[in-house]
């Protein structure tokens, strides 16, 4: 489960260095999404209403 979610099935990794260079890119990619979900919760076109705030 993990590998898959780290990305680790899809490139075609030949040394360590690459593995752990390809897990730190998924982790701080993963970190960038979750430290952008706040400022992107009510981004909407001018036209639509705020959404409703819950928290």
């Amino acid at each position: 489960m993990f590998k898959q979610t780290l990305g680790w099935t899809a490139p075609k990794i030949r040394d360590p260095e690459a593995a752990d260079r390809w897990t730190w890119l998924i982790l701080v990619a993963h970190a960038q999404l979750c430290l952008a979900r706040p400022p992107a919760i009510d981004l909407r076109r001018p036209w639509e209403k705020p959404a409703p705030p819950n928290g």
